[in-house]
């Protein structure tokens, strides 16, 4: 969809010709722009895939002083795609912190995955990725971490596995890396709490030592917490030994410790597995072989 014809699009609904709209940034599924009417500024992102922007729709019911996410607007389809306008979040990226503000964040950083972990999945059911209703398809956490090595139809990523194959990098890594899942698995209680699973991509915004926003739930799941804890650990986010402080809260709020390592490794190498398979539905080889080489290094 050219940018002129979005941009009309969007005039046309606010009744507004003066509407401009500015790239605001390319996620791995859609397309952001900002603009302004004459009371508020708004994101709109465009993509052919309409679940991700259902479940930030159900997220927002979450919403709270310490998980704050920010509203949809208007949710629809124009020229054959899918559109989502939010209000627009002030905040500079997670990221992109200096180890000062890093430590001054970390209360809120520390509420926000307490404010996760306390959210009421009563509604809801199933374990793994859920979509709009509030419904994941698997019947425990077990099988929803083993099934990382099955390709099915209806995974956004449908193909990786058939690539992989093809491919000069071939299926060894990944097999071995899965062995070592299998070895891990019944370490992980079947427990359902939200997970974002995707806390790390610019997903995260900060304003004023605190966080301001969390985006984008496409990735979000249901299952044990210390998935998102993983996450940090996987990417050895260590500005100011960050994770050290994140395991030790984490011990502190989440009910059952039992194998916490244990678990944290299955959830590493899980995190490495579906990086291979992203990469190998894009035919980036050589991401997905730095992907399995990382893996295998860091889950020693």
């Amino acid at each position: 969809m050219k940018l002129e014809e979005l941009q009309t699009f969007v005039q046309q609904l606010y009744s507004d010709t003066t509407i401009t709209l500015t790239p605001f940034g390319t996620g791995a599924w859609s397309y952001a722009f900002l603009f302004a009417t004459q009371k508020k500024k708004y994101v709109i992102r465009t993509s052919n895939i309409l679940e991700n922007f259902e479940k930030d729709e159900l997220a927002y019911s979450y919403n709270c002083l310490t998980l704050r996410i920010p509203k949809m607007v208007r949710l629809g389809s124009v020229s054959g795609r899918y559109y989502a306008i939010s209000k627009y979040v002030h905040g500079s990226y997670f990221e992109k912190q200096n180890a000062n503000c890093l430590n001054t964040l970390l209360p809120s950083l520390k509420d926000m995955l307490s404010a996760l972990y306390k959210v009421d999945l009563s509604q809801t059911t199933g374990y793994g990725n859920w979509t709009k209703p509030g419904i994941a398809n698997h019947k425990s956490w077990h099988t929803y971490l083993l099934d990382v090595v099955n390709d099915p139809k209806h995974m956004l990523i449908t193909g990786w596995k058939k690539n992989l194959e093809n491919s000069v990098v071939g299926t060894k890594s990944f097999t071995a890396l899965y062995k070592r899942l299998e070895q891990y698995v019944h370490f992980c209680p079947n427990i359902r709490h939200l997970i974002h699973s995707d806390l790390l991509n610019f997903n995260v915004l900060v304003q004023h030592g605190a966080i301001s926003a969390v985006l984008d739930w496409g990735s979000s799941k249901y299952g044990d917490p210390l998935y998102d804890l993983a996450w940090f650990l996987y990417y050895e986010f260590t500005k100011i030994k960050l994770c050290e402080e994140l395991i030790t809260h984490f011990k502190s709020i989440i009910k059952d410790t039992r194998n916490f390592e244990e678990r944290l490794l299955c959830y590493k190498l899980h995190i490495g597995l579906e990086s291979i398979a992203y990469n190998a539905y894009k035919k980036q080889w050589k991401e997905a072989e730095k992907a399995a080489e990382y893996t295998a290094h860091i889950c020693i």
